[in-house]
C-alpha cells in the first residue's frame, strides 16, 4: 500500500463566488493526476476530484516507483494499473486502470506504463496461487 497524505483543495461552491475547503486526503487513496494547464487535478478511488496546487513534476519526484506517468498530462499511481493497449496503426494508446477507466499513454511513455501493468499482472496471477 501506498502511504503518505496529499494535502488537496476541493472546490466547494457557495452562491456565485468559488471557495476551497482545504482536506487531507491519503496518497493511497488517488487513483491519478491530471494537469490542465495550470492546475492539476486529483482523482481518488471513488471517484471524488481534488484540485491540488503540486506539478505532476514534483509528485513524480516525491511517489517515486508509486507512480507512472503514461502521458506528460497524467500521473497514475502504479498499483492501480490494469494494462496498456496500443494501436500500431493509430500508434496512439490507452491505460487501462483496475477500475476500467482508460489514460492516454504517449509514444516516450509507452515502454514504462507497459513495464507497470506487467509487473501488475504477475503480482496478481503470484497471489492467486
Amino acid at each position: 500500500a501506498v502511504t503518505g497524505v496529499q494535502t488537496c483543495a476541493l472546490p466547494i461552491c457557495r452562491g456565485t463566488e468559488r471557495a476551497y475547503e482545504r482536506v487531507e486526503v491519503p496518497f493511497s487513496e488517488m487513483l491519478h493526476f491530471h494537469a490542465d494547464q495550470k492546475y492539476v487535478t486529483a482523482t481518488s478511488i471513488d471517484g471524488h476530484e481534488y484540485t491540488i496546487d503540486t506539478p505532476l513534476k514534483e509528485l513524480a519526484a516525491t511517489y517515486g516507483d508509486k507512480v507512472v506517468m503514461p502521458h506528460r498530462a497524467y500521473l497514475v499511481v502504479s498499483e492501480h494499473i490494469d494494462s496498456v493497449m496500443w494501436s500500431h496503426r493509430e500508434n496512439k494508446g490507452v491505460v487501462r486502470l483496475q477500475n476500467g477507466s482508460t489514460l492516454p499513454v504517449s509514444r516516450r511513455c509507452r515502454k514504462a506504463a507497459t513495464a507497470v501493468s506487467r509487473i501488475n499482472r504477475e503480482g496478481a496471477q503470484h497471489e492467486a496461487t
